[in-house]
């Protein structure tokens, strides 16, 4: 796997910390930060002693939130790369046996993403899970020198993702598929979810959540 360009607001996470200082400190950037609501909570509920698994939740739905807002309020199509507003890619510098991952372009980073010490235009994100560190925004403007060659930066989304999985429905027989891995048709190419699945797990509490992948020309019950 190569090397994610980690780029994260606040202090690294240690494991000693417990859930909720973790939570506490990513909902206090996010306040600084302006305009990031995923991680915001309620500080007489974090310091009255609302329950550990209460707040677990809230932050796993919230981290969901974010990321299905995202997925609607990404750019339409422009780019031939990007057949859909949620998308396949492979980011600059993968090698060609690594799977694509799901990406989305917003007319503007979120204000948790910036660089060097400000919001960028034109940005394309991918989701990446990575293994005992949780889930990952990467991102890069399409304005940047060298959009095209270099790695996009990484920023830590939740640190208690544990799993993604994917839903495919068949248009044609009205029946749905849940896959652990990407799915490939017959032409060999990676195929674009219906649905994707996070699983969220920590000390105990685990949690699913789904996200419904927006298409083109798309309409089904998706839930």
């Amino acid at each position: 796997m190569n090397r994610l360009r980690i780029h994260r607001a606040g202090a690294k996470l240690r494991r000693a910390f417990t859930l909720l200082e973790v939570l506490l400190a990513l909902s206090l950037a996010s306040i600084l930060m302006a305009s990031t609501t995923f991680f915001i909570f309620s500080m007489a509920e974090l310091w009255g002693g609302g329950s550990e698994e209460r707040v677990f939740e809230r932050h796993a739905r919230g981290v969901t939130r974010f990321l299905q807002n995202s997925f609607q309020q990404s750019l339409a199509a422009r780019d031939p790369a990007m057949p859909g507003r949620v998308s396949l890619l492979r980011t600059p510098g993968q090698g060609s046996f690594e799977e694509p991952l799901i990406a989305f372009e917003l007319m503007e980073s979120p204000g948790f993403l910036v660089w060097p010490d400000q919001r960028l235009p034109n940005v394309v994100c991918y989701l990446k899970l990575v293994e005992n560190e949780g889930l990952f925004l990467l991102w890069h403007s399409r304005l940047e020198l060298g959009f095209e060659e270099e790695e996009p930066r990484a920023t830590l989304l939740t640190p208690f993702v544990t799993a993604m999985a994917y839903d495919y429905y068949d248009f044609e027989n009205g029946l749905w598929s849940h896959e652990a891995m990407l799915r490939t048709g017959e032409d060999g190419e990676y195929e674009l979810p219906t649905r994707l699945r996070l699983t969220f797990e920590y000390d105990g509490f685990s949690l699913e959540t789904v996200l419904v992948l927006p298409r083109q020309n798309v309409s089904v019950a998706l839930f």
